[in-house]
């Protein structure tokens, strides 16, 4: 049985979250288990490079970056 949302979730047509983590099933569960299921807008980068790249090299402005601290290349602290 599927978990629903806990509570209201409503956010602002331009809201965006970046998810930052390079372990695909942990990124695949967390995206579906609560970005999918409450409906929040995101966009997922598979490390630190590709987080920075999104944000400098493409421009993309994000509300809020969920990253993992422990990834190789970069780690979180240092695409922070």
């Amino acid at each position: 049985q599927a978990e629903e949302c806990q509570g209201p979730l409503t956010f602002p047509p331009t809201f965006r979250v970046l998810h930052v983590e390079d372990d695909r099933m942990l990124r695949k569960s967390f995206e579906v288990r609560v970005f999918r299921k409450c409906n929040v807008p995101f966009e997922a980068a598979v490390n630190g490079e590709e987080a920075l790249r999104l944000i400098l090299d493409e421009g993309k402005y994000y509300d809020l970056v969920l990253m993992d601290n422990q990834m190789p290349a970069l780690t979180g602290e240092q695409t922070a």
